[in-house]
């Protein structure tokens, strides 16, 4: 164990007070400073073009493994010391930090392809994919780590001790800095553990597509209960279901779903007249007002972000809410009383798209997060899963003919 004193240490090696620190590269400190000057001066900003959880990962894949390699290089000389010559460790811990981004991107790319995250398991896969992108760091760095110590100091087992203290310095700090330019409020800011979907009312439907099956299916808030409403077929990830007024006054049912054309979307009748009042989002507001029946590029659920649906139909303290595109913005509200809340998930390991937004009275929010039909109060901040489901058309009881 060192036994730490002025102007330096004694270690196992070794190393008295007088042994000089390396000369630090004035390239390389730059770069440090211009990476963390990037990444704490952008966290108040905001932009469209993409997220800073994208950017960030960009930066790390070209040039931050360069950076945290020189700084594991420097940490682990500080450690061992003269075992360790810091010239020759530092090239040979950067190209350490590339293979390992490289392979272990890989391999959870591969192993993490069919996981789907969720209100349920956001929290848990998250965890387990850090501990084990952690492990699969020091397992694939330890060779370069064990080739980084003086030939006489080769210990396989010091080595391997060396790659698991070094990299969970850098986890933590890049633990720090991924979770400034990202979202995690979706498992911080909201209550979702022993919530039931019964605190949050019984007074509407959901129609949505079931993944499963592709059909059309009924969710009674009442009865919590489902029930077969139309054999859709539906095959495309993004397809949903969107109501539109007809000639009559009441609303129809229909679904937006991908045609046998590449690329292209078109449009079913579901239901006819299935309630007296329901309601559009802003995308498809603008959408149905500007392309004829038969062209429907944009309805699909991917590009339904914006002001949700609205069926209220007397003032609240919701002002609006709206969904972004990108899922580290995620859900956003905005209150008369000037209050405004944001709720997301995005990580370098997964993410939670929100799509499909409608405000019900009593300020609850039915949308879709990936592949989940949700609940959300704004009026205490619980959320609660519905049904797995796609697409969802929310309209309230008292409007169903």
């Amino acid at each position: 164990m060192p036994v730490e004193v002025i102007g330096g240490s004694f270690n196992m090696y070794g190393l008295t007070p007088d042994t000089p620190l390396p000369k630090i590269n004035r390239t390389a400190s730059l770069l440090v400073l211009s990476f963390l000057a990037i990444i704490f001066g952008a966290v108040p900003a905001h932009a469209n073009a993409g997220t800073f959880m994208m950017w960030t990962g960009t930066f790390h894949l070209l040039f931050g493994n360069a950076i945290i390699g020189y700084f594991e290089a420097f940490l682990l000389w500080r450690i061992y010391q003269i075992a360790i010559d810091f010239g020759k460790a530092t090239p040979r811990l950067i190209l350490a930090n590339y293979t390992s981004m490289i392979l272990g991107g890989l391999g959870l790319a591969i192993a993490g392809a069919g996981l789907k995250y969720s209100l349920d398991n956001a929290l848990f896969l998250l965890l387990s994919m850090i501990l084990v992108s952690y492990l699969a760091t020091v397992a694939i760095e330890w060779p370069f780590y064990h080739f980084s110590f003086d030939k006489s100091k080769r210990h396989k087992l010091t080595s391997l001790k060396a790659s698991f203290i070094v990299n969970a310095v850098s986890y933590a700090i890049l633990a720090v800095i991924y979770a400034l330019v990202g979202n995690i409020g979706l498992i911080t800011a909201v209550s979702h553990s022993q919530v039931n979907v019964k605190d949050f009312g019984d007074d509407y439907i959901v129609y949505y597509i079931n993944p499963n099956d592709g059909n059309v299916y009924m969710f009674d808030a009442h009865t919590q209960s489902t029930a077969l409403t139309y054999r859709l077929q539906s095959r495309g990830n993004f397809d949903r279901l969107y109501a539109t007024p007809n000639d009559s006054g009441s609303w129809d049912l229909y679904a937006a779903m991908k045609c046998a054309k590449p690329d292209s979307f078109c449009n079913k009748q579901i239901c006819h007249a299935f309630s007296r009042f329901a309601s559009r989002s802003w995308r498809d507001s603008v959408t149905l007002a500007n392309h004829a029946r038969s062209q429907f590029d944009f309805l699909n659920t991917w590009w339904n972000f914006g002001e949700a649906a609205d069926l209220r139909k007397a003032p609240s303290q919701l002002k609006y809410a709206y969904t972004e595109f990108w899922p580290g913005m995620g859900l956003h509200l905005s209150f008369g009383s000037g209050e405004k809340k944001s709720i997301g998930f995005e990580t370098p390991f997964g993410s939670i798209l929100f799509r499909n937004a409608t405000i019900l009275p009593n300020d609850r929010i039915v949308l879709q997060m990936n592949d989940d039909i949700c609940i959300y109060n704004a009026k205490n901040n619980r959320m609660a899963k519905l049904i797995r489901g796609r697409g969802p058309v929310v309209v309230m009881k008292e409007d169903i003919p």
